[in-house]
């Protein structure tokens, strides 16, 4: 009984990855910003979501991050907890390493940049 119960946890996590899909917010320069099209995890004034870059690089080969960040609702700011870097697009491919943009530090997003449009999506889940 309890391989059983392990086996369809399983087959139901790679189901819902293989499912997963994104809410197109922004775009800059060729890059694409999404939100993963699921509620996120609200912690207080606190959202944690999977956000995605999907960008092509100087040869044209594509490339794309996909991290879990949290935002401050309140102070308007955001961090990226963890993340991947995938050599193709929209999270697919191999992957490739981690972004350098994980730490610590709280970033202020601009209210009209890409990552502001992303911060100001995420957090309308709180009202």
């Amino acid at each position: 009984m309890r391989n059983l119960m392990i086996i369809t946890l399983v087959l139901f996590s790679l189901n819902v990855h293989a499912e997963r899909k994104w809410i197109a917010i922004s775009e800059v320069n060729g890059a694409r910003f999404y939100a993963l099209d699921n509620p996120p995890v609200i912690e207080g004034r606190m959202v944690r979501q999977w956000v995605l870059v999907d960008a092509k690089m100087n040869t044209g080969s594509p490339i794309s991050v996909m991290s879990v960040a949290r935002f401050d609702c309140n102070q308007q700011r955001m961090k990226f907890l963890s993340g991947y870097v995938y050599d193709g697009a929209m999270g697919t491919g191999n992957n490739v390493g981690t972004p350098a943009d994980q730490s610590d530090d709280w970033q202020y997003p601009m209210p009209d940049g890409a990552w502001g449009h992303v911060s100001e999506y995420v957090c309308s889940f709180l009202n």
